[in-house]
């Protein structure tokens, strides 16, 4: 197919896993399990751009399932995802008004997985130190951000609440 763009496709309980896909409503659906949120990343550091696309009501459909956090670039919290979601190259519009993404090389692949962490693995070889304490950061934030958002839901405090 001529539209397919390689992804980073994270799921619940499951390895992030590089695939090849035309990035058409439908199919972008069939990724997140339900209707698409786009959501443009900020670059981080010398990072490109890319964008996350996650399930619309994925904090309802699948609030069990925190998959990691969105920090802005001073490292604060600013959402939790939850269920399927892919990242994307950066979303662009062609000079025909057409909406395309950017295909993803394997060193965007490298950095998207340093920056959101591997999801769940088994059996893996042993990490290095670096990616180990980024990926117990980004769980132990997604931890705090759901018990905040539980409260949140019970009416015991608002998300600013440390």
């Amino acid at each position: 197919m001529a539209n397919e763009k390689t992804v980073v496709w994270y799921r619940p309980g499951k390895p992030v896993k590089a695939v090849r896909v035309e990035l058409t409503l439908a199919n972008m659906q069939k990724l997140v399990g339900g209707k698409i949120q786009i959501v443009p990343l900020e670059p981080k550091g010398n990072s490109p751009e890319y964008t996350l696309i996650c399930n619309e009501d994925g904090k309802n459909k699948y609030h069990n399932d925190a998959l990691f956090p969105l920090l802005n670039n001073n490292g604060n919290i600013v959402d939790v995802i939850f269920g399927p979601c892919f990242i994307a190259g950066k979303l662009m519009t062609d000079e025909d008004g057409e909406e395309t993404f950017i295909d993803l090389l394997r060193e965007d692949y490298l950095r998207i997985v340093r920056r959101f962490g591997k999801g769940a693995v088994k059996n893996e070889k042993k990490e290095t130190a670096e990616t180990e304490a980024a990926d117990l950061r980004q769980l132990t934030a997604c931890r705090n951000m759901l018990a905040r958002l539980r409260a949140r839901k019970n009416g015991k405090c608002s998300l600013s609440d440390g």
